[in-house]
């Protein structure tokens, strides 16, 4: 970081030194104002999302570029953004803080950035420099700027939880179980330490909608599972290992939607380790993991994905106690492995058939953040009412085709 772009002084050309630009933030408090506001995208405000604009030149690798340079490309980036969002410059690379604004308006800034960086500069200025535009997590670029260990954030750590206390008069109740008083909640799972940990009401919920949800739906299972089994010969139900409440595995069970194949897990596998570990550009990352599942899956299993109804086996998860109808996603054991420190917030809660991030999108990489952030903002702003508006809004949202 040269102090040219920094200094009161003017630049040669007449250009505006970086500092002069009211939205412009130095490096050292970057960090900080960054921090900020993502303290309030947690407290459940705006969302904010990071560009990373990368400026090389093609003159030579060691070769810096001008003060003037930098000082119009400043220039270019501050008249075509809001005046609510910032930026900062350092290590070649502009940082832009979006604030306030969901993915898809980040997306259409990153993509009409790109468009003014092509058509505004001169010929001359366009041979000297390349520009790349990438969208960067926000904690890794929080990280980055304060200096903090990759791994062990201390701003975004897990809450301590106290320890379940044990039931009094356990002999009371493992006798009035005995008696086979409460057949129905012993099957389920509603034991003294569910009670415990969780809301009787929602456990309560659901068992009934749940109980409910299988005696509807159980002529659609015998005709899902024949015409899964007459278009692929096959087990129709597929098991995987997920980890669930405080990071305790499970089964998972759903109907099988892809071809058979002994190489599925490690390919998948493979996929989501890219995936976290942000190797690749977002975008071909979403086209190879989009036809990596249209290649494998079956005519009955698009439709099932499309619908969801593949995931109706999970209601047999929902008695064991193992899943609840509303929460998190469970994720398989090697994508958990490789999670990022805060990511682990989304096992403090039982996971779901539905959740906050289902309604409101599809598995891609380039939402992955922020399909994480929507089921931590669920898990700190859970009610029971909370859970009824996410259950009629996934009656709405089944025939949707997201891909």
């Amino acid at each position: 970081m040269r102090d040219l772009e920094w200094s009161h002084q003017p630049v040669r050309n007449g250009r505006t030194p970086l500092s002069h630009f009211p939205n412009c933030v130095p490096p050292t408090q970057f960090g900080q104002v960054l921090l900020l506001d993502r303290k309030r995208e947690w407290r459940g405000g705006s969302r904010i999302f990071v560009l990373k604009i990368r400026v090389a030149n093609k003159e030579g690798r060691n070769t810096s570029l001008p003060g003037s340079i930098i000082s119009q490309l400043g220039q270019t980036l501050y008249l075509n953004i809001r005046q609510a969002d910032y930026w900062t410059w350092q290590g070649e690379a502009f940082y832009l803080a979006l604030v306030n604004c969901n993915l898809k308006e980040a997306a259409h800034c990153k993509s009409r950035l790109e468009g003014v960086f092509q058509h505004t500069f001169s010929e001359n200025l366009a041979k000297r420099i390349a520009i790349h535009i990438d969208m960067v997590p926000v904690d890794e670029t929080i990280e980055r700027f304060l200096g903090l260990p990759p791994q062990n954030p201390p701003y975004l750590t897990a809450p301590e939880r106290s320890p379940a206390r044990r039931p009094r008069f356990k002999f009371i109740w493992q006798m009035f179980l005995l008696k086979g008083m409460l057949p129905l909640f012993v099957h389920a799972g509603l034991s003294i330490r569910a009670l415990s940990q969780y809301h009787f009401a929602k456990r309560l919920m659901d068992i009934f909608l749940c109980v409910l949800l299988m005696a509807l739906c159980l002529p659609a299972f015998a005709g899902i599972a024949l015409a899964i089994y007459l278009e692929d010969p096959g087990p129709v139900i597929f098991k995987q290992k997920r980890i669930g409440f405080q990071g305790r595995p499970f089964y998972i069970y759903k109907f099988r939607t892809m071809r058979l194949s002994s190489t599925q897990d490690q390919e998948h596998e493979k996929l989501v380790a890219k995936i976290l570990q942000n190797e690749g550009d977002r975008q071909v990352l979403a086209v190879e993991y989009q036809n990596y599942i249209r290649a494998r899956t079956t005519r009955v299993g698009r439709f099932l994905r499309k619908t969801s109804l593949d995931e109706l086996p999970q209601l047999w998860n929902v008695l064991r106690n193992e899943m609840s109808l509303v929460g998190p996603r469970p994720h398989p054991d090697y994508e958990v492995r490789r999670y990022r420190q805060w990511y682990r917030l989304r096992l403090l809660a039982k996971p779901g058939l539905t959740g906050l991030s289902k309604i409101n999108m599809r598995f891609s990489p380039e939402n992955y953040e922020e399909s994480i952030r929507l089921d931590i903002r669920y898990i700190r702003n859970w009610s029971l009412k909370e859970d009824l508006r996410i259950l009629l809004k996934t009656a709405g949202v089944l025939f949707v085709d997201y891909e």
